[in-house]
């Protein structure tokens, strides 16, 4: 008797993540939705006669990668709130959006808004397939810190990740860089509204690069 369909099954991390029929021969996925993390793809192909194959595809993301057309969104408003008991409850709102483009890339941005703090951020990530997954944004901001003038500045982060197929190895690199003197975030700059008597402006932070590797053990540790 022929096989006429066969079931695909993807796993990443040890759980089920996408199961789906296919027709004979070759096929493609484009219906798996990124999950957000990386680590390789085990795949399983079982056929109506019983019999199954494996394989495993290598997966790098970074977590903006969303799938073409897909449409992500966050809107948030209220009052900041400190575990110092003496910074104000200054009231804030923010949004952000990522959508998914053509070719693997992402756009995505997002604003913050206070009376004390304004914020807007732009940028683009893909997936490269083997040479790994890149995004890339700058936030520019504008921070009115207690008893200070009004600065302005913005900030440039790099993020890469890539997935060694078969090794359970993952390797992700976040870097940050301030390009300019003047810039603050949000938790900056409420903190800088308390009734303490001692407070000062924070030490701004010109670089900072943050390096993290993943490995899965084999079965059994």
């Amino acid at each position: 008797e022929m096989c006429t369909r066969a079931r695909v099954m993807v796993r990443q991390h040890g759980y089920v993540i996408y199961q789906n029929t296919v027709a004979p021969g070759a096929f493609e996925i484009n219906d798996l939705y990124p999950t957000g993390s990386s680590g390789d793809l085990q795949v399983t192909v079982k056929k109506t006669d019983g019999s199954e194959s494996h394989f495993v595809v290598p997966f790098a993301s970074v977590p903006v990668l969303q799938r073409e057309k897909n449409l992500r969104y966050s809107v948030t408003a209220g009052r900041y709130r400190s575990y110092d008991k003496d910074v104000e409850k200054t009231p804030f709102a923010q949004g952000s959006a990522i959508y998914g483009l053509p070719h693997g890339f992402t756009a995505y941005g997002g604003v913050q808004q206070s009376s004390h703090y304004q914020s807007q951020a732009l940028g683009a990530g893909t997936n490269m397939g083997d040479l790994g997954a890149f995004s890339i944004d700058v936030t520019r901001a504008r921070a009115l810190l207690k008893k200070q003038q009004t600065s302005k500045g913005q900030s440039w982060r790099v993020r890469y990740s890539k997935d060694f197929a078969g090794s359970g190895t993952n390797f992700s690199l976040a870097g940050y860089r301030y390009n300019s003197k003047g810039f603050y975030t949000l938790d900056d700059t409420m903190e800088s509204y308390t009734r303490a008597d001692d407070w000062s402006a924070p030490q701004q932070r010109r670089a900072r690069t943050e390096a993290t590797i993943d490995h899965t053990l084999p079965e059994g540790w």
